[in-house]
């Protein structure tokens, strides 16, 4: 009687697993359909795969050669042109003249320029603001993170004869590549290396290959991070993971700005293990380095992420790498003048960019 109910169970065990699966698979290609809705509606256009290639480069994708296109915004219409080497800039020879200072520019979409004209971004207004003898190349893609960046420098930036490499940091730097490379491409990048991942492990690789856990994934965060305070706030301690309100809405980016508030966290070490590299490959050609740490938008309003950026001035004081934390400053002229900075929770406006030029001229000026 008893092998009777074992045979039973063991015959409904595959049942039930093609079952789970069956559930899994259906759900996935839901969350698939409503992702690509929300892309849309999210102002990340098919425009921007005209002006996006993947390459056959340790680097993985870039910017399309002698390319252009138009994105309609929020904000209005946004022209975007690539110059011949695959950068949106003027047209910049490899060779530099006598007496030429050069600055390339490395970051991501917000060094790149996302929702602004060439003519508005820090690095078009760094270079008039320097003087005649400065060329300011902006070498920026967006989706970058420092695995590209430090691939780009060594394959094609370093040939443009840099005498000061400025790295521009977005705190979404340490988020899942897979959030941020083929979302600009709109085409599969093939294999990511381990390397580019800040994170890897079963959950991060579940959620590099389905969407489904993509979606679930914020919600369990805003539930572990609750139950979190609430332990803390019962036993009376205080947070320490970089927020002191309890979440209300899961807002974007928030687990970076979480990861980083962890100066030991296995983003931080991906983090700065990729910082030394550049700054290693740099400084045995003798060229100058430096990099700034952009805040988002939320946090000029909101200190409970603070030392997500602070733990960049301690990266810089430990590393001996010349960086600036603009939060603080950025956070004053947005009280100060009464003036947004933003034109969305990552992307700089006009003021913004030329406000980040200034910073970055008084730290030329300091530090190199």
């Amino acid at each position: 009687m008893i092998n009777k109910k074992f045979n039973k169970y063991l015959i409904n065990i595959p049942c039930l697993i093609f079952s789970i699966l069956f559930v899994l698979f259906f759900a996935e290609m839901i969350a698939r359909m409503y992702v690509s809705g929300l892309e849309n509606k999210a102002g990340h256009p098919e425009c921007l795969k005209k002006i996006h290639q993947v390459k056959e480069t340790k680097y993985l994708y870039g910017l399309r050669p002698n390319s252009e296109s138009v994105c309609k915004h929020q904000n209005g219409n946004i022209f975007y042109k690539i110059n011949s080497k695959g950068l949106r800039d003027k047209e910049i020879a490899y060779k530099k003249k006598e007496e030429e200072k050069r600055i390339l520019i490395l970051g991501d979409s917000v060094s790149f320029g996302y929702k602004a004209s060439r003519d508005e971004l820090f690095s078009h207004y760094l270079e008039k603001k320097l003087g005649k003898n400065y060329t300011v190349i902006n070498s920026s893609v967006g989706g970058y993170n420092t695995f590209n960046e430090l691939e780009y420098l060594k394959a094609e930036g370093i040939k443009y004869n840099p005498d000061v490499v400025i790295l521009g940091i977005c705190l979404n730097d340490v988020d899942q590549p897979f959030e941020h490379f083929s979302h600009h491409t709109l085409e599969k990048m093939g294999t990511i290396p381990n390397s580019a991942y800040p994170s890897l492990n079963i959950k991060d690789w579940l959620k590099s290959k389905f969407v489904l856990p993509r979606l679930i994934y914020p919600k369990l965060q805003i539930v572990k991070h609750k139950i979190r305070r609430l332990k803390d706030k019962m036993f009376h301690k205080e947070t320490t993971d970089g927020g002191k309100n309890d979440i209300k809405k899961y807002k974007a980016y928030e687990g970076c700005l979480i990861s980083l508030a962890k100066y030991n966290s296995s983003e931080w070490k991906w983090l700065r293990k990729q910082l030394l590299q550049i700054n290693a490959y740099l400084e045995e050609r003798n060229i100058k380095f430096g990099i700034v740490v952009f805040p988002l938008k939320y946090q000029l309003t909101d200190g409970s992420y603070d030392l997500a950026n602070n733990n960049f001035d301690i990266f810089f004081k430990d590393s001996g790498i010349n960086g600036i934390n603009v939060l603080e400053m950025f956070r004053v002229k947005a009280n100060d003048a009464k003036e947004d900075l933003f034109v969305d929770t990552t992307h700089l406006n006009s003021v913004g960019h030329e406000f980040a030029a200034d910073l970055i001229k008084e730290f030329l000026i300091e530090k190199t």
